[in-house]
Parts: C-alpha cells; sequence; structure tokens
C-alpha cells in the first residue's frame, strides 16, 4: 500500500464542462491519484 500524502490544490484553476457550467480543480484521479473519489467545485 502506498504512503498517504497531502496535496494543495490553488484556487483560480477552472474548466468549462460539457453542459456549460464551470468547474472549479478538486480532488480526482487526474489531479491527485485519488481511487474511489471526485470531488469538484461546481460554480
Amino acid at each position: 500500500m502506498p504512503t498517504p500524502t497531502c496535496r494543495l490544490f490553488r484556487p483560480g484553476e477552472t474548466y468549462a464542462g460539457k453542459q456549460g457550467f464551470d468547474y472549479a480543480a478538486g480532488v480526482s484521479a487526474e489531479s491527485a491519484g485519488a481511487t474511489g473519489i471526485c470531488m469538484h467545485l461546481l460554480t
């Protein structure tokens, strides 16, 4: 089992979703190597 680590996400990193909403960067497999959870902020 890998050693747990802490990741820091800075505000301002956003992207436009397919349905026209803007999302703030959050915890995902791509951003933090997360497994079993994905959290993004809808703005």
